[in-house]
C-alpha cells in the first residue's frame, strides 16, 4: 500500500511556533538578555492574549534563567522598544504577532487586527 503515516518531531502540530523572517534582522541586534527572554516568553506565554510579568515573575525568570532581576527587567523594555512584545500596561505585555505566532493563519491575522485597533485607539 503506498499509505504513507504522518509523525511529529513534537508531541502534536500545536507544539511549532511560527517566527517570521521579517523578525530575523532586529532580533539579531537584540541583548543576549533580550534573546533569552524572549525565547522564555515564546515559550511559556500564551499568543493570543495578554499577559503578566510582575515582580513575583521576574524573579522565577531570574532564577531559571540566571539574570539578575534588573536585567530581566530591562530586557523586557528592550522587547517592548523593538515591538517584539507590546506593554499594554505596567507588567502587561502581548506578544507581537507580527514576528511569531502559535496558531492558525487566521488566528494570526485577527489578532493582528486587535492590536491595530487598539493602538489607533491610543493615539486619538
Amino acid at each position: 500500500s503506498n499509505t504513507k503515516k504522518h509523525t511529529y518531531v513534537a508531541n502534536t502540530k500545536e507544539e511549532f511556533i511560527l517566527l517570521y523572517v521579517n523578525a530575523l534582522p532586529p532580533f539579531m541586534n537584540l541583548s543576549n538578555p533580550a534573546k533569552t527572554v524572549y525565547a522564555y516568553i515564546l515559550n511559556n506565554y500564551t499568543f493570543k492574549s495578554q499577559f503578566e510579568i510582575g515582580g513575583a515573575t521576574r524573579g522565577l525568570m531570574s532564577k531559571q534563567l540566571g539574570f539578575a532581576p534588573s536585567t530581566i527587567a530591562n530586557a523586557l523594555t528592550e522587547l517592548v522598544i523593538a515591538e517584539f512584545l507590546y506593554s499594554i500596561s505596567k507588567g502587561l505585555y502581548q506578544i507581537n504577532p507580527i514576528y511569531a505566532f502559535k496558531g492558525s493563519g487566521f488566528e494570526r491575522n485577527e489578532t493582528i487586527k486587535a492590536i491595530i485597533e487598539l493602538k489607533c485607539k491610543e493615539k486619538f
